[in-house]
């Protein structure tokens, strides 16, 4: 089975970083990264200090926030935000006479808008604090803080769906990458994870990732296993592990046995949602204190192109 897709990459939470690489820092609490290491999505109360105004390249809206439920600095984003379809989404997100949104979607982690020139941002832990967050990097603009933590594809905001109207691919994206260039940075030798992991922490540290949208074509090789909504445990989507295809070599395979998580109510979807269920994946630092490692990737689809 093969499918080509559009995907947003997520780095997932289970795999711990170290803080003394070059590069920003996160640090997630370990109960935190338990809860939701196999989940696609994560419902949040949000205070949203202000969307970006001007047309990007991706097409998305975004809304900022540093005091929330998650603990972290971060945006909420809409795909495909600008377009007509998402008016009530946009209007339900901006902030407006009231911050405080409702917020439910795909989590994800990326160092892609991390605090210039490295800090360390970390999640809000009850009791005895690590001390690598003292000093904390709040920068960055509110619609856009300083941030490796989003919820992007947001899903829904405010009691408002705008999952399936938004998880499509328009031409109002002109940011999505080629396979193989993508996969190219994606894999290059400075492109490393550093690992500390303790028994209620866990510190990750990278250097600035790009490219956020890329186009990939997949062979499927285990089917999906089902994730949960936080708010009620219904089951919202699932993941399978695919094999990504070049671009330009049918026969060549860049990255092997990637988890790829979808949303249920979505194109993506219903391409997948019938797979039968698959093995799950292990996290590398288990049992172990520190780690150095490629920067590992995982993929949420937010689009079907069309098949093969």
């Amino acid at each position: 089975m093969r499918q080509i897709l559009t995907c947003t990459f997520l780095l997932v939470a289970a795999i711990p970083l170290a803080a003394q690489s070059k590069g920003s820092s996160i640090v997630l609490k370990t109960s935190w990264a338990n809860q939701f290491r196999n989940e696609l999505s994560i419902d949040a109360t949000l205070t949203v200090l202000g969307l970006n105004k001007g047309q990007e390249v991706d097409g998305d809206i975004h809304g900022g926030s540093r005091t929330n439920t998650v603990g972290l600095p971060m945006v909420a984003e809409i795909l495909n935000g600008r377009a007509t379809q998402q008016a009530t989404g946009r209007t339900a997100l901006d902030p407006g006479t009231n911050a405080q949104k409702s917020v439910y979607g795909a989590w994800r982690l990326w160092f892609e808008h991390p605090p210039a020139g490295g800090g360390t941002q970390c999640q809000t832990f009850s009791g005895s604090t690590p001390p690598i967050c003292e000093h904390q990097a709040l920068t960055g603009a509110d619609s856009n803080p300083a941030h490796s933590f989003e919820i992007h594809p947001v899903l829904e905001v405010g009691g408002v769906s705008v999952a399936r109207s938004s998880l499509v691919l328009t031409t109002a994206n002109t940011s999505v990458k080629d396979t193989d260039k993508a996969f190219q940075d994606y894999t290059g030798k400075n492109k490393i994870l550093h690992i500390v992991r303790s028994a209620s922490a866990l510190t990750l540290t990278s250097i600035t990732l790009q490219d956020n949208y890329v186009e990939i074509q997949v062979r499927v090789t285990h089917a999906r296993v089902q994730t949960h909504r936080q708010k009620d445990g219904k089951v919202d989507g699932g993941f399978v592990i695919a094999d990504v295809i070049s671009s330009g070599d049918p026969e060549q395979v860049l990255k092997k046995d990637l988890r790829l998580f979808y949303y249920r109510d979505s194109e993506p979807g219903d391409a997948l949602d019938n797979a039968k269920a698959g093995n799950a994946v292990l996290t590398s630092s288990e049992g172990k204190s520190s780690l150095v490692m490629p920067v590992p990737f995982e993929f949420v689809i937010v689009a079907k192109l069309r098949d093969e």
